[in-house]
C-alpha cells in the first residue's frame, strides 16, 4: 500500500490527472514545482486520509474545490 506520492520538481505539465482521486490510501501528495495547469480536480476530495497536499508553484487556475474541505485530516495545503 502506497501512502505517499512525491512527484515534485519533475517538469510534469498538463492537467492533474483525475485518477489520483482513486488512490484513497494516500496520506501525502506532493505535486509542487511542476507545470500542472487547469483546475484542481474535485476527485482529490475522495482522498479522505490525506494530511499533506502540496500544489504550489504550478499554473493551476480556478478556485480550490469545496470537496477538499471534507478532508478533515488535511493539515497542509
Amino acid at each position: 500500500m502506497h501512502t505517499c506520492r512525491e512527484l515534485y520538481s519533475n517538469n510534469i505539465s498538463g492537467p492533474i490527472p483525475n485518477d489520483l482521486g482513486n488512490l484513497t490510501n494516500l496520506v501525502s501528495l506532493d505535486l509542487y514545482l511542476n507545470g500542472f495547469s487547469g483546475p484542481i480536480p474535485v476527485t482529490l476530495g475522495k482522498l479522505s486520509k490525506l494530511r499533506i497536499l502540496r500544489l504550489n508553484n504550478n499554473s493551476l487556475t480556478g478556485p480550490i474545490p469545496m470537496q477538499l474541505t471534507n478532508i478533515t485530516s488535511l493539515q497542509v495545503l
